[in-house]
């Protein structure tokens, strides 16, 4: 071959090699200026334990807490289970049966079909029988215990029942042994503890969730015997029902006058306005009736009350006779 022809078949593949290496020329075929759009790996597959054992992970409510004697109980399972297996091996108290309703293959609720016994230990035991869906029954039987919720219970009352000589503007407590309304709740929505008889106005409220209170507003009669009856629907908010418990009762004290001044054992002024003081407040106008000052030649008296009705002041409309 002669120079010249190898000179130009040199020039050819040089010019044919940089031709390759400019861009959008021997490249993917992308938009210009952007670039290629990398192959990423599929993910990862998760892979199923078959060899996992099944186990109870939780309950709601929480193992060793408190129930009301109607309540369901959750079983949260670590994987899918056979749900017949479950069912059969699950074992409660004698005399005791129920429905169960499963939420998914991993979650189940059992509901008794009568309520539990109150104020009781409950045991349930998920025996090793339960099976998964890998067809592996459980390492071992699993118990399950709770405190079944006893009855609503009256602990405390005041006025004590029987007491007499009770202050009429006393309020009325009855205290129980467990919350009945929820802490923050709406008052007008909160029942009443009870109520008295003869009637009397005026307004209860929850101190908290175990603390029912009334004030007599105005205060309750002088000298009656009245009679406090628990509401019959009350129930704690665990939903039992309250416990039967007699009313009692209680006695207001009698009106009666506590003080007088100028004291009577010393001379008084021609003017002096005199002021009697009363156990508890009165009826103004059944006290000016039964009034009266006497001998001859008497004023006539101007009266005036405190705000609680239980001071009363009379002042003589002249002087009053030596």
């Amino acid at each position: 071959m002669s120079r010249s022809r190898l000179f130009w078949a040199f020039s050819v593949i040089l010019m044919l090699s940089v031709a390759c290496s400019l861009p959008g020329i021997g490249a993917s075929r992308h938009p210009q200026g952007a670039p290629a759009t990398p192959t990423l790996p599929p993910p990862p597959t998760a892979t199923p334990r078959a060899d996992l054992p099944p186990a109870l992970v939780e309950t709601e409510p929480p193992l060793g807490s408190e129930i009301s004697p109607q309540q369901g109980i959750t079983f949260y399972f670590n994987q899918p289970m056979q749900r017949a297996s479950v069912e059969a091996a699950l074992q409660v108290g004698e005399g005791v049966s129920g429905r169960f309703e499963w939420q998914d293959d991993a979650t189940v609720t059992f509901y008794p079909q009568t309520p539990f016994t109150p104020d009781s230990d409950l045991l349930l035991t998920l025996d090793s029988s339960a099976q998964a869906a890998n067809g592996k029954g459980m390492a071992r039987p699993v118990p399950v215990r709770f405190r079944v919720a006893g009855p609503l219970r009256l602990t405390q009352q005041l006025p004590a029942p029987d007491s007499g000589e009770v202050n009429p503007a006393s309020a009325v407590v009855a205290a129980f042994n467990r919350p009945v309304v929820p802490l923050g709740g709406d008052p007008a929505e909160q029942p009443a503890a009870f109520s008295l008889d003869p009637p009397a106005q005026g307004r209860g409220e929850w101190l908290n969730t175990s603390t029912y209170i009334f004030y007599p507003e105005p205060p309750l009669y002088g000298g009656t015997t009245y009679r406090v009856n628990l509401n019959p629907a009350l129930q704690s908010a665990a939903g039992t029902p309250l416990e039967a418990v007699a009313a009692w009762t209680f006695t207001t004290a009698s009106p009666a006058v506590t003080g007088v001044t100028p004291d009577p054992g010393t001379p008084l002024a021609l003017d002096a306005a005199i002021t009697v003081t009363f156990n508890q407040p009165m009826n103004p106008s059944s006290v000016e009736t039964a009034l009266r000052l006497e001998g001859d030649g008497a004023p006539a008296l101007q009266t005036a009350w405190d705000e609680t009705f239980t001071t009363l002041t009379l002042q003589p409309q002249s002087l009053l006779r030596r």
